[in-house]
């Protein structure tokens, strides 16, 4: 029985010191969990532009090296074994025919009437 009175009584004095808490107080501490609440998302979303931003970076970063070690590797095949190719030669077009020098003959022997 002694141990309930003395929960209740401990309760009580919570519920009076809650009751009579400073409104001023309260709203100060509130005022300052949001600020810091604020200044963590603020943070965390620097944090991950910074991030992004860095990937970006070694993406760009990446396919840079990959293209000059390309080319690198490009240029330093051996090709001392092997033949050079020939040149192609300019392609000299369709050839000339003079229009006047054609026989015109009738596609079907039946098809020109006499």
């Amino acid at each position: 029985m002694n141990r309930l009175i003395l929960f209740l009584i401990a309760w009580a004095l919570c519920l009076l010191s809650l009751a009579c808490d400073d409104r001023e107080l309260r709203l100060q501490q509130e005022q300052a969990l949001l600020e810091e609440r604020l200044r963590e998302r603020l943070d965390m979303g620097r944090r991950i532009r910074v991030e992004e931003c860095e990937r970006r970076l070694i993406d760009s970063a990446i396919y840079l090296v990959d293209s000059i070690r390309i080319l690198e590797a490009k240029r330093a095949l051996d090709t001392v074994a092997r033949p050079h190719k020939p040149w192609k030669p300019e392609h000299p077009g369709p050839p000339e025919i003079s229009l006047d020098t054609l026989e015109v003959k009738p596609l079907l022997p039946d098809s020109v009437r006499q």
